[in-house]
């Protein structure tokens, strides 16, 4: 006899959720092995096989039937869609995911006042906080390196105006933090938006009056953007490319990026157009355009991602590899909105009047992110996702830092074999016989 699990009705907790259980019995007599996996959406995959008993955990609805014996047949394990709410008063900026299955979430608590960053357990049972001492001042994180070991920000030091100085932590000072420098007459400011997990980081300073990279080894450099205006928002996770933003003609914003060759324009079809973020793998760049109607004298915001057109990166990456493209609601229109983030395998999310929304080469239009997790992973928040600040893919789970709350999300995304049956068939030598399933 064996025995698998399926998640049903979940009801998410105020600090977190995970997927109630059942147990469904089924009567086996048999001494080979004969799986059929029916498809379900993309994320109901098989969890484990525990050796002896057999037992197969599956995260979703049923969509599968087992027939098996007692011999041990080893499957990836994989952890359960959950989510945790880190509290109403912090506001998430950047999330990891580490080797062990640690998450890590970075933000800060208050107006702009204290930075922190959070760890959460591998399965969503329980995280701890941490606050980063600033230069100062008030401190402000907005990003964690992939590998967990550079967290940057800004925070108020002697001498800045506005948002502070450009401030770094790191894993191997026992999060200390390190000024990256002042620039700018008006405004002494500079502001460090992401990390690679090399150290080297993007940023702006001056109120955005210019784009620096900042290295462990190198210090602060700064990245040609023309007219002075502009700021380097984005870094992928090598440090060699950098996306971001400038003030090309007129005030109007042109899309950035900096490689080997030096400054590059983006293309896009509008009249201005915005990056917001840049996948680890550099394949991808996330943000919006603008449109403007002169008949109604309305100006469209257009969510909008540019695409590496092989998706490779390689040593001589140009602004030329990249495709501009809108993405589509259901109706094929563009969408309003902004891709405020984009994962290493193409799941664009980020903010729009309606709240938060992602899309997928695979999706027909872009789907609002509250239904994709009901419908996908039975999670149901307590509050509505107003935006995706992050995201980090970790080869199976799409981690995401989500506002609304101070909300964290682990979605599973592994891929589930075409077609959508796939049948697995092991040393089968006799014939399969079984009793109607009967719910326990």
């Amino acid at each position: 006899m064996a025995e698998f699990f399926v998640s049903e009705d979940p009801r998410g907790s105020e600090r977190g959720g995970l997927s109630s259980q059942k147990s469904l019995r089924l009567d086996v007599y048999t001494t080979t092995l004969l799986v059929v996996i029916h498809k379900p959406p993309s994320n109901q995959s098989l969890i484990e096989m525990c050796p002896g008993c057999s037992r197969v955990k599956f995260q979703g609805i049923v969509f599968a039937v087992i027939f098996c014996c007692s011999s041990p047949v080893a499957v990836a394990e994989t952890i359960s869609s959950f989510f945790v709410d880190l509290g109403a008063d912090v506001t998430v900026r950047g999330v990891t995911r580490l080797p062990d299955g640690t998450a890590m979430v970075v933000g800060y608590t208050g107006d702009f006042e204290q930075a922190k960053f959070f760890e959460i357990a591998p399965n969503g049972a329980e995280f701890t906080s941490v606050e980063l001492a600033g230069l100062g001042g008030r401190s402000v994180a907005t990003a964690v390196s992939a590998n967990g070991e550079y967290i940057v920000g800004y925070s108020q030091s002697p001498g800045s105006a506005d948002v502070g100085e450009g401030t770094v932590w790191t894993r191997s000072t026992n999060w200390s933090a390190m000024g990256v420098g002042l620039d700018g007459l008006l405004f002494p400011s500079s502001v460090v938006s992401d990390v690679a997990s090399n150290g080297v980081a993007a940023g702006d300073e001056d109120g955005a009056r210019g784009a620096f990279s900042w290295s462990p080894t190198n210090g602060r450099t700064s990245l040609e953007s023309r007219f002075g205006n502009g700021g380097a928002i984005a870094v992928s996770d090598d440090g060699r490319l950098f996306a971001g933003l400038g003030s090309l003609t007129f005030g109007v914003a042109s899309p950035l990026l900096w490689a080997g060759s030096g400054m590059e324009v983006l293309a896009h079809p509008d009249l201005a157009a915005v990056v917001r973020d840049m996948s680890d793998n550099g394949v991808y760049i996330s943000g919006f355009s603008e449109t403007f109607d002169p008949f109604i004298f309305q100006t469209f915001t257009n969510a909008a991602l540019w695409v590496d057109s092989d998706r490779r990166v390689t040593e001589n990456q140009s602004a030329a590899d990249y495709e501009f493209m809108y993405l589509l609601d259901m109706d094929g229109d563009p969408f309003q909105g902004e891709v405020t983030t984009v994962s290493d395998n193409g799941y664009a999310f980020g903010g729009s009047p309606e709240g938060a929304f992602i899309w997928h080469e695979s999706f027909d239009g872009v789907r609002l992110l509250d239904e994709w997790l009901i419908t996908e992973h039975g999670i149901s928040l307590p509050t509505n996702p107003t935006n995706v600040t992050d995201v980090f893919f970790d080869g199976q789970n799409l981690n995401l830092a989500v506002e609304g709350s101070g909300y964290f999300i682990s979605t599973n995304v592994a891929a589930i074999p075409e077609p959508s049956v796939a049948v697995l068939l092991i040393a089968c030598t006799a014939l399969i016989s079984f009793r109607r399933l009967a719910m326990v």
